[in-house]
């Protein structure tokens, strides 16, 4: 893993020049050294695919996923049947449980409200 530390090292560079890249270096050899304990301990991105994580993950994904998406369609000017449509059919498709439809609703009506950051 190297990946850590370059980024960092650009990172530090670009803010405090060459102390900054120094800095930036050992930061990113941390990040890789604990990237490189969970590749060996629940392989790859395995820690986001086990147990309350991933339940986690998958909420956030679907709240994440259907807020965009009526975002996208109230950013047209108007949300059509069409967008609707096809946010149920996504719905569908996702095999999403009725409380799961609800929430995906409720995000999709969260999106097209004009404070959606």
């Amino acid at each position: 893993m190297v990946w850590g530390k370059v980024v960092g090292a650009l990172a530090g560079f670009a803010f405090m020049k060459w102390p900054g890249a120094i800095l930036g270096v050992l930061i990113g050899h941390w990040f890789d050294r604990g990237m490189a304990q969970d590749f060996s301990q629940k392989g790859a991105w395995g820690r986001f695919l086990y147990g309350a994580e991933k339940a986690a993950g998958d909420a956030n994904f679907i709240y994440t996923l259907f807020a965009v998406m009526g975002h996208v369609a109230k950013a047209k000017g108007k949300v059509t049947t069409s967008d609707i449509a096809q946010a149920q059919e996504l719905m569908r498709r996702l095999n999403l449980s009725s409380d799961a439809t609800r929430e995906a609703q409720v995000a999709f009506r969260e999106g097209k409200e004009p404070t959606f950051p």
